[in-house]
């Protein structure tokens, strides 16, 4: 159950995603939207977020945690915001990839620090 709740996440902040990357450049009146780019660098990301839950459960010890990866696709359209507007215009090479790899991997340690009051 946890599993299928991960994957819908995952298509719902995917279209989210999507939709707010294309509306921000109607919006700005930039020429085209390079898809290719905003795929590779959300991919990474979850590709990102995917490894830091794999790293948890080898560290930890225990079985891989599907709800924690739901919650990591829930927050994906907020960090990936973040890299897309400092990375959107940027060549693809291997920083940038790092780069959104890395804001995956991390993305719990902004969270962490907040409170729920």
């Amino acid at each position: 159950m946890s599993t299928t709740l991960a994957l819908v996440a995952l298509l719902v902040s995917f279209a989210i995603t999507a939709y707010t990357v294309r509306h921000k450049r109607v919006e700005s009146a930039e020429e085209g939207t390079d898809w290719g780019r905003v795929v590779l660098f959300f991919g990474l990301m979850l590709l990102g977020m995917l490894a830091r839950e794999g790293f948890n459960a080898l560290v930890n010890q225990k079985t891989f945690n599907w709800t924690s990866l739901g919650i990591a696709a829930i927050i994906s359209p907020i960090v990936f915001g973040g890299i897309y507007g400092s990375l959107g215009s940027l060549k693809v090479d291997v920083p940038t990839t790092i780069l959104a790899f890395q804001n995956g991997f991390f993305w719990n340690a902004i969270f962490e620090s907040i409170q729920i009051q």
